[in-house]
């Protein structure tokens, strides 16, 4: 309800804000974004700006605090990176139209926009080189449809799958606001941070371009978009323009598939600390363009399956390399262009300026001039580079307009005016000339008088009570009472002392044009511009893709320039299982050291060649060695592979994987009280589950978080699983040199060592990967390299050896598990646990089974 004792402005706000309970109503007051009540309170915390006072509303003082309407953009992107929404509320009608309709009318205000996370457009709201997805999610039993709408590019996608999937789902995609209906629970997304509860609005109108892709996908993804329309439809205030493209579906099967804990351990977009840099994209991020970067990510967060479109992408890159020229002066040409995907989407929303369209007409400048420049001839170029050439070559309606429309310096906003150029528009023309050179309007019209009536002193002057008049001697006045004229009739005005005063139709026409041409200048350049816009609009397709293949060409050309660079090679795909890589390197690691002038060792891996290399590697060596590195390089490498880009390596021939799993690195989840170990163990049965005899998995110190005994009991039951009942490819490294022996006899796995240089107590790490196992750790000695006191590693060592002596620690034999080997130093007794072992059938045991079966034994024991 809206108080009675409130002001009119007051209640006028309170009726606004109503409607927008979820949000900070930005209200426009004049030349300033004011906010009341709550709203200020909060604001004014969050952007450290004054908390005051304005009027009272039921004898209490009403909390007031604002920003400047010209400024006020660092102050909406603060609030909206805290996960705030804003209503910003306008002033729809100037004071002098308010007035119009009564003395005490207020002036007309109304929320035009309503800016969340995740339907910013502006520029220096976003980050140029990543897409700011906007996700809505449905979920039906154990299913979910999610569609990602891009609003500042204008890119849509979407993908179903089984709800086991949806947290790796979202992680590719990173949106930056997900959309869930207002009925639906929480409890299998709590791990998102921006969550937007939204009523379904069956009635929202399909956009016409969408209509026939509504009526042909299935209902959850139906349900998913009208979700995602109702949302924008709310948020935009009505604006219905605005997909650019069609939604493209990410089927699970097109895509190698990366689970969030890989997109983190392998510091694919950010560092396990959230940082930008050092990662797989800064590494390979060369574009000078930022499409360019976007598109770069985009490939890499769905490595494709599809040997013909991988070799398409080599194909691209290997042109580049063979014609560097090309490649050089092409990319000189690119980094001139503007981000035209984003240019658009502000067209769609409204929101362009001239800075925009100034833009785009430079581009299409750029291309259409030195483009033709760089000499295709003789160069057989594929079929992604044909098809790029192709979309550049288009001739654009629009274009001649821009050219001749525009001035060369303008504005980055529609307020600011002024920036059609003279002689496009006659009726602009004249508006300019009244509105910056109204005088000499005057001065050619009292020139024109004086000819026509002889007066010689006649005079035009103008004054505050009667605005422009003619002015002439009372000896002159009969030239102009008395005569007719042509055309030309002198109306007499006011009589003074020595003065006559007279009018024409001409000249009040001319004094009511002066009057309006601000106005009229304002609203006409409008209309050109919106014009232009319009026509724009009508070419979206074309421009799109022009976009694209700006952006595939950058990216091509940029990766082909890095590649001869770092000397990176094209991979051989191939149908047959298998996995080759001669002189592998770090992409990270190698581009770090690069940068300091130091080498990274290269290493070699086999997996099922010609003689019966094993599909798993078990890898074993010190500390601070490069297991870790190797792990991870091989790994990314695969990515990389299949995202369609070469590799660091000399040679790298491989099958077509599905999966990428990776457990590195320790970490855990206090807010959901579980433990370093329990998350390893939930990642480990993540792969366990899921991964097939397609995937490539890595496994970093698996079982370290527990007892001795226990992790050694859990790698080893994992290492066997993975070999015997998947049967995938990976690389599985330990400390545990007890799995050594025990896999001696499983041809499947194989043994790899980081070697190392021992003279004389100096130990020194070659980095280097060698076939056998290891039998020392060194752990001591990195210990001392972190910088240990003396004390403690001379303590350290003499326990060490004393250990070994006495060999207080057993190794188990190879014929059993080491939780249930026979202990030399131990008398065997009959006992019930080991009736329940000899019954175990450890080939059909699952991870659960045997992770319960352990804690029954510990408990009996």
């Amino acid at each position: 309800m809206i108080d009675n004792g409130a002001t009119p402005v007051m209640a006028q706000y309170l009726s606004i804000k109503q409607n927008y309970q979820d949000c900070l109503v930005f209200f426009q007051m004049g030349d300033f974004y004011e906010l009341f009540f709550d709203d200020a309170k909060i604001a004014a915390q969050e952007l450290d700006i004054v908390l005051t006072y304005r009027g009272q509303l039921n004898q209490q003082d009403i909390p007031m605090c604002g920003v400047p309407l010209h400024n006020y953009a660092p102050y909406l992107e603060r609030l909206v990176k805290k996960g705030f929404k804003i209503a910003v509320c306008e002033q729809v009608e100037s004071p002098i139209e308010a007035k119009k309709r009564g003395y005490k009318s207020i002036v007309n205000r109304q929320v035009v926009r309503i800016v969340t996370a995740g339907t910013l457009v502006e520029e220096h709201l976003l980050e140029p080189r990543q897409h700011n997805y906007l996700a809505s999610l449905v979920m039906d039993k154990d299913q979910f449809c999610v569609f990602y709408y891009d609003m500042s590019t204008g890119k849509a996608s979407y993908s179903i799958d089984r709800l086991i999937h949806l947290k790796d789902n979202l992680s590719r995609k990173k949106p930056s606001e997900v959309i869930i209906s207002d009925d639906m629970t929480t409890e299998n997304i709590s791990f998102l941070s921006s969550i937007a509860k939204h009523k379904i609005e069956n009635d929202v109108i399909i956009p016409s371009e969408l209509s026939d892709f509504y009526h042909h996908i299935q209902p959850l993804a139906q349900q998913s978009l009208i979700l995602l329309l109702s949302y924008i439809n709310r948020t935009q205030c009505g604006l219905s323009q605005f997909l650019c493209q069609q939604p493209e579906f990410l089927a699970p099967n097109d895509y190698l598939e990366i689970d969030n804990a890989g997109l983190i351990n392998l510091e694919i977009f950010k560092t396990i600390s959230g940082d930008k840099k050092p990662t797989l994209l800064s590494a390979l991020d060369h574009c000078v363009t930022t499409s360019g970067g976007r598109l770069l990510s985009e490939y890499l967060s769905y490595p494709l399956t599809s040997t013909e479109k991988i070799n398409q992408r080599y194909d691209a890159i290997e042109f580049f390399i063979k014609n560097a020229q090309i490649s050089e002066k092409l990319l000189t040409i690119l980094k001139k262009t503007s981000d035209i995907y984003r240019i658009m989407a502000r067209i769609k929303t409204n929101r362009a300026t001239p800075a925009d369209l100034g833009h785009i007409r430079q581009t299409l400048t750029i291309i259409y001039e030195e483009f033709p420049q760089i000499h295709w001839d003789n160069t057989n170029p594929p079929f992604l580079i044909i098809q790029s050439y192709n979309n550049l070559c288009q001739e654009f309606e629009c274009y001649p307009i821009l050219a001749r429309a525009l001035k060369n310096e303008l504005p980055i906003s529609l307020k600011i005016g002024d920036f059609i150029a003279e002689g496009f528009d006659e009726a602009l023309d004249d508006y300019r000339q009244l509105k910056y050179n109204t005088q000499q309007y005057i001065l050619n019209l009292e020139k024109h008088y004086r000819e026509i009536t002889q007066v010689s002193s006649l005079k035009i002057k103008h004054n505050n009570l009667i605005g422009y008049h003619i002015e002439v001697s009372s000896g002159h006045s009969d030239k102009l009472l008395n005569k007719n004229y042509p055309d030309i009739h002198f109306a007499h005005k006011q009589t003074m002392a020595s003065n006559m005063r007279f009018t024409t139709q001409e000249l009040l026409e001319l004094e009511k044009k002066i009057a309006q041409a601000s106005v009229a200048f304002d609203e006409r350049e409008k209309e050109i511009f919106l014009d232009m816009c319009n026509q724009i609009d009508k070419e979206t397709n074309k421009l799109l893709a022009f976009a694209h293949s700006i952006a595939c060409f950058d990216v091509f050309a940029s990766h082909a320039t890095l590649a001869m660079i770092r000397k990176y090679t094209r991979p051989i795909i191939q149908a047959k299982k298998k996995l080759c890589i001669e002189g592998g390197r770090h992409p990270v690691i190698e581009s770090l050291l690069k940068n300091k002038s130091k080498i990274f060792v290269p290493n070699d891996i086999s997996f099922k060649t010609a003689n019966n290399v094993p599909e798993i590697w078990l890898l074993t060596g010190p500390n601070m060695g490069g297991k870790s590195t190797f792990l991870r390089q091989t790994a990314l490498m695969i990515i990389m592979a299949q995202a369609g880009f070469y590799v660091c390596a000399t040679r790298y021939e491989a099958s077509i994987f599905d999966k990428v799993f990776s457990r590195v690195g320790a970490s855990d989840n206090l807010a959901e009280g579980k433990s370093t170990f329990m998350m390893e163990m939930i990642e480990t049965a993540t792969i366990l589950t899921q991964a097939t005899s397609q995937s490539f998995v890595i496994l970093d110190e698996l079982g370290r978080g527990t007892s001795t005994y226990d992790g050694l009991a859990i790698a080893w039951g994992t290492l066997k699983y993975l070999s015997e009942t998947i049967g995938a490819l990976g690389l599985f490294a330990t400390h545990y040199h007890e799995l050594t022996e025990l896999i001696q006899a499983n041809k499947r796995i194989g043994n790899l060592q980081v070697s190392v240089s021992d003279f004389q107590g100096e130990i020194i790490f070659l980095h280097k990967i060698i076939q056998g196992s290891a039998k020392k750790s060194y752990g001591i000695h990195v210990a001392s390299l972190a910088g240990l006191p003396v004390e403690v590693i001379q303590t350290a060592q003499s326990f060490l050896k004393n250990t070994a002596k006495n060999k207080t620690i057993q190794t188990p034999d190879i014929s059993s598990p080491p939780l249930f080997r026979d202990d030399k130093n131990i008398i065997i007794q009959e006992n019930p646990i080991y009736d329940l072992i000899r019954k175990i059938d450890v080939n059909h045991l699952s991870p659960l089974e045997a992770f319960s079966l352990i804690e029954k034994i510990k408990q009996e024991i």
